[in-house]
């Protein structure tokens, strides 16, 4: 299960980074975990979602699931552009963003 996160009609803080399609993050999230195994990355992943409002959580993703470990939110709700990045058991880390049209953009 992906971090729960607030609603796209909230996020007016700085509109042209307001979120297009932040309603589709659980998808977006399962489609870059599954990238990162078809590219040879091995379960459990430790993964970070980084807003630029400073919202953050980090959580541990398993094909049966997701954990949250650890989180902090400010007073806005997660919004686009965000920065994930995924560590898996043999130290190899992937970067994506994903855009604030909810393109996936890996660095």
């Amino acid at each position: 299960m992906a971090p729960t996160l607030m609603g796209r009609d909230a996020m007016t803080d700085n509109p042209p980074y307001v979120a297009r399609n932040l309603d589709d993050l659980p998808e977006i999230l399962a489609e870059i975990f599954s990238q990162c195994a078809e590219g040879g990355m091995v379960f459990p992943f430790i993964a970070c979602a980084i807003s630029p409002n400073g919202n953050v959580c980090v959580f541990r993703v398993e094909p049966a699931g997701n954990e949250i470990l650890a989180e902090h939110y400010e007073n806005q709700p997660f919004r686009l552009p965000m920065t994930i990045t995924v560590v898996d058991q043999k130290n190899e880390v992937a970067v994506v963003e994903i855009d604030d049209g909810g393109n996936i953009v890996r660095h």
